[in-house]
């Protein structure tokens, strides 16, 4: 692995453009564009304030820059330099923007989420959603959904859904992103929806209601009603909810711990991932699993003695074991129920760390990596086609981040340390940054896949490193330089073999 010299930025934003080639940073009132693939700087963009967010458009043509505290978006154009724009959304204050899909108009939310605003760059129009009323009155009865997207699209990206919230009640708008027109407008039987995602197969689209309630329901594109499931009642319900890439599958985390994944085609219920406490010899899910625990290595260096009795600081390196013997024991925490959370009650049971935080499925759809909030330390690999546990990553540190790459199955995490751990099916690895960029990274907090390139961004709040990973060497892959070739749990192996790391 080579990184790059460490890149100063603020409020964490640093982001890869659609088509990969690009790389935009903010630093202070400094924007700045970067050529991906040698970190030479394209463009540098000042403005008044300091910028707290910034996104690429669809067809990475133009970059927009917000400043939350002034209200106010700059829009930049890549191609060229001396075009530049400028939105405010005055008193009414800014919290949230997003480009649109055709990279032609730009969606912000204004404070309390009281209108969302559609910015033309062609014909410098503005439209708000149907229905919501901006006087302060009538403010409470229709406002947009606090939920984690302005819009949410379709796999085309010909629809728009926008979840508002009128006299009391969650109502669906489907809009055309060809001039942002209202096609369908229907009542949704949610008490308080937490989210939605569309199916990449079909026009319809999952929502879930408020983690006070399991509930889990499908609509089309026209207002019918194609799924409602409930697993439960009087209990936390959904926590996070994700389409497999060919859209034949949904998967369904919840507060119990467990995964229900469903079969799109009959919109039925065909398996149930449980993370179990412990793992024992001869269960059939968990028998052949392979776990990865991390240790520390012996400072046995003489160099490193010395630095020591020195009063000098020396970063701990760790590696990963491999565990046969069974049973192993997991310790899950559990939560007392006599300390309650701040805010409301939808929100303190949001934030409740119990159940599946996190559910994604590799580019590929065969994996599913969880993380489930009882057990933050522990990765879990599940195969989805021999409905088993692949493999379990037990770290030193809460996960902070894990994100599949783009082209192969490999999953990368960080824990907020200056180490970068993948999981592949030939292994695990552990690498770490360079002790030259070490020294200005705290700690890496994010991690963010180059969508065309074996590249990634590992960052934190005040800087970020550019991670790119050596070719495999096709003549000889046990001596890959990119991955740890770790034989199965399957294979017959000396008690003392384990994974190694590499530092970088």
């Amino acid at each position: 692995m080579n990184f790059s010299e460490p890149i100063k930025i603020s409020n964490g934003q640093i982001a890869w453009s659609e088509c990969g080639y690009l790389l935009a940073s903010t630093s202070g009132p400094r924007l700045t564009i970067w050529d991906a693939a040698t970190l030479q700087v394209l463009q540098v963009y000042s403005s008044k304030e300091t910028l707290d967010f910034v996104q690429f458009s669809p067809d990475s043509n133009f970059i927009l820059a917000a400043c939350y505290k002034a209200a106010e978006v700059y829009i930049y154009s890549v191609n060229s330099p001396d075009w530049n724009g400028r939105l405010s959304e005055g008193l009414s204050g800014l919290v949230k923007v997003e480009w649109t899909q055709d990279s032609r108009h730009i969606v912000t939310a204004s404070e309390f989420y009281i209108k969302q605003t559609f910015w033309s760059l062609t014909n410098k129009s503005i439209s708000y959603i149907r229905n919501v009323i901006l006087t302060l009155i009538e403010a409470e009865k229709s406002n947009p959904k606090q939920t984690g997207k302005l819009v949410y699209y379709n796999k085309d990206k010909s629809l728009g859904l926008v979840i508002e919230r009128q006299n009391g009640f969650d109502t669906a708008n489907i809009l055309t992103t060809q001039d942002w027109s209202l096609l369908h407008q229907f009542p949704l039987v949610t008490d308080d929806a937490s989210g939605a995602v569309w199916c990449p197969l079909f026009n319809s689209f999952a929502i879930w209601d408020s983690p006070l309630k399991y509930r889990l329901l499908v609509y089309t594109q026209n207002g019918r009603l194609e799924f409602d499931y409930c697993a439960y009642e009087h209990q936390l319900g959904v926590k996070t909810v994700t389409f497999s890439p060919s859209g034949h599958l949904l998967a369904a985390g919840s507060h119990d711990g467990r995964i229900r994944i469903f079969s799109t085609l009959a919109w039925t219920l065909v398996h149930e991932i449980n993370h179990y406490p412990s793992l024992h010899e001869g269960e059939p899910v968990t028998s052949r699993t392979v776990v990865y625990e991390e240790t520390d290595l012996e400072l046995q260096d003489p160099d490193t003695a010395i630095a020591l009795e020195l009063g000098g600081v020396v970063v701990q390196h760790t590696k990963y074991n491999i565990i046969n013997e069974r049973p192993v024991y997991l310790d899950f925490c559990k939560v007392d129920p006599k300390k309650s959370g701040s805010g409301s009650a939808a929100n303190s049971a949001a934030n409740v760390k119990v159940g599946v935080g996190t559910c994604l499925f590799s580019k590929c759809g065969r994996y599913i990596a969880s993380r489930c909030d009882n057990l933050p330390t522990v990765a879990w690999i599940w195969d989805l086609e021999t409905l088993k546990l692949a493999a379990l990553a037990v770290h030193k540190s809460t996960i902070k981040q894990m994100q599949w790459d783009s082209f192969q199955p490999r999953l990368g995490v960080v824990t907020g340390g200056a180490a970068l751990y993948f999981w592949t099916p030939l292994g695990c690895v552990i690498g770490r940054i360079p002790p030259v960029a070490r020294g200005n990274m705290s700690g890496v907090m994010c991690l963010s896949w180059n969508k065309r390139s074996k590249t990634l961004i590992l960052n934190n709040k005040e800087s970020a490193v550019i991670c790119r990973l050596k070719q495999e060497r096709k003549e000889s892959s046990v001596e890959s330089e990119e991955l740890d070739l770790e034989p199965s749990r399957e294979r017959e192996r000396e008690p003392s073999q384990s994974s190694t790391s590499t530092d970088s």
